[in-house]
């Protein structure tokens, strides 16, 4: 049976769109031919190369070790019109062989005559699911005013791409963090590459979306990822990466333990004997029916019980975490210290969790949204809880009196991210660091909510959807929904040509030393915001909120999982 790798060096397949609109690249391995598309809605032209190696398939005696430098040439010339694929999913389904990229660029670029920014993204799932949203990317490379060339990286995943034991870190060249790693040898290719497609090897921004924004994150604990982007957009990522090798090695020794491999007795045969499983048995090795391999996260609250009391020790579980040889720091010492100096933007939404089902307090009345605040402190001191309770109410009054849903959603989206941000602005103000770091508040909604009622606030990886013109199935976005988008598509452009700093029309400032802290917030006119206009700069955003989560002892890492 053929490997993908071979299939695809052979062209078996056909290409979809019709590849003979496209340029052939050639590329340091090679020669690749690529498809024309059109993107949504517009009908603009796009060329697409899709499923070019970036690395060598980690198979065999290559599964979790850092990917190794793909064997060039090629034979021939690579079918860039396959289909990308998908890395090893929780059901099983995908392949191992998925260290693959795709690049897109506008069909009216002439890549030898002039070269434009390049966006590489990032995706999310988790760190367990997904891969390259190529349509989204499509769009953004034409869209975007000045437009780029877009870049769709498949890293590997969940326990393929996260795994960690003493017994792997006792193999020569262990660096941990497989899918980190995998970034890093995709970013590798983009500055050695990308120049064929028209792309600017100096003008390179990084964009993740949800764990997709964590892994951007990982990116900047990581010296070995120094001088490979100029600027990174992580939108409703979780910076606490904050895990250390030896409590990393521990909590993996059960899932090694209940896949019935650490009964060899020596280092090499457990490791001999997770490599010999079929992927899909390692996939389903870990409950993935909650975030983060089942560890508590902010969309695991459940009013009106689900409030936790405030944490008394560290008990994330921490997917990526500091190994000590690729990421060599917690993500707030890395920014602090500038381990890394590419500029960053940290943006979430302000109701992270509306996706869901809301918790049935929706256009509820206020004296209710009182009452079940109250019940969520149920299992605390009766003085302490009640207390606790009215600073909850006093401090998202403003959003309950919108809607209590809301409320909900913004405690959970300040607690798990916006003071987060806030606080990792305030950390950089004493730090040494010199690239700009910028704060970004979204709380554009939708302009109408699912058939189910769902997605009425400003949800997680809605920013995303509207960047790239996909707000999913059977839904017709409106006049707001591309408004929101063009303003995101504006941000994107600005920062990419600026090479990661904001030009100063949009009057935003970075963090700076001595000065409050500046938060471009995102909202359309009317509701919840009669002072929208688009874009607002505030100061000391969240002061209130925050305050109120520390007071009630909600502040211990603030953020959601590592």
């Amino acid at each position: 049976m053929l490997s993908y790798t071979t299939a695809l060096i052979m062209g078996l397949h056909a290409c979809a769109y019709g590849a003979n609109d496209a340029p052939t690249i050639q590329t340091l391995c090679g020669k690749v031919s690529g498809e024309g598309a059109s993107i949504p809605y517009s009908g603009e032209g796009i060329f697409r190369y899709s499923s070019i190696p970036y690395a060598q398939a980690p198979l065999g005696d290559l599964r979790f070790r850092p990917p190794q430098t793909y064997s060039c040439p090629w034979r021939g010339t690579l079918n860039g019109s396959l289909p990308l694929p998908s890395c090893v999913q929780p059901s099983g389904s995908g392949t191992e062989d998925c260290l693959y990229l795709s690049v897109s660029f506008p069909a009216n670029h002439t890549p030898l005559e002039n070269k434009l920014p390049v966006l590489v993204y990032f995706h999310g799932g988790n760190l367990i699911s997904g891969g390259a949203p190529v349509t989204n990317l499509d769009v953004l490379a034409v869209r975007t005013p000045g437009q780029l060339v877009t870049v769709g990286v498949n890293y590997r995943l969940n326990m393929i791409g996260f795994l960690a034991t003493s017994d792997l870190a006792a193999e020569d060249g262990w660096v941990g963090n497989q899918g980190i790693a995998d970034a890093i040898s995709a970013l590798h290719w983009v500055k050695t590459n990308i120049e064929a497609f028209g792309g600017d090897p100096t003008s390179v921004t990084i964009m993740g979306q949800s764990s997709g924004g964590t892994l951007i994150f990982g990116l900047f604990s990581s010296p070995s990822a120094a001088g490979l982007f100029t600027g990174a957009i992580s939108l409703s990522g979780s910076p606490n990466i904050t895990q250390d090798a030896s409590s990393k090695w521990a909590q993996d020794e059960a899932i090694v333990s209940a896949l019935g491999c650490s009964t060899p007795p020596t280092p090499a045969g457990r490791v001999a004997c997770l490599r010999s499983l079929n992927a899909s048995v390692l996939a389903s090795a870990t409950d993935h029916t909650q975030p983060s391999w089942g560890t508590p996260g902010i969309f695991g609250w459940g009013l009106p019980a689900g409030i936790p009391s405030p944490p008394t020790g560290e008990a994330y579980a921490g997917i990526i975490h500091v190994d000590g040889v690729l990421l060599t720091k917690p993500f707030h010492a890395a920014l602090v210290s500038e381990l890394v100096p590419s500029a960053l933007i940290i943006s979430n939404m302000e109701a992270e969790g509306d996706g869901g089902g809301g918790i049935g307090v929706r256009n509820a009345s206020l004296p209710v949204w009182e009452s079940t605040l109250d019940a969520s402190f149920a299992s605390w001191d009766q003085a302490a809880g009640k207390k606790a309770s009215e600073t909850l109410y006093n401090a998202y009054l403003g959003e309950a009196s919108v809607d209590p849903d809301l409320a909900y959603a913004s405690i959970n989206s300040d607690f798990g991210l916006s003071c987060a941000a806030q606080e990792l602005g305030e950390l950089v103000k004493g730090g040494v660091r010199s690239a700009p770091l910028y704060l970004l508040f979204n709380a554009w909604q939708r302009a109408t909510p699912n058939s189910n009622g769902n997605s009425v606030w400003p949800y997680h990886g809605l920013d995303f959807q509207a960047m790239g013109w996909y707000w999913g199935n059977s839904y017709n976005p409106l006049a707001s929904d591309f408004a929101a988008a063009q303003i995101l598509q504006n941000l994107l452009g600005d920062f990419a040509r600026g090479k990661g700093t904001m030009p100063s029309e949009w009057g935003w400032n970075p963090v700076t030393p001595g000065e409050p802290l500046e938060t471009l917030v995102l909202a359309q006119e009317g509701g919840r915001w009669p002072k929208g206009n688009g874009t607002q700069v505030a100061k000391n955003w969240k002061t209130e909120q925050c305050g109120a989560l520390k007071t009630i002892g909600f502040d211990r890492n603030w953020w959601w999982c590592d």
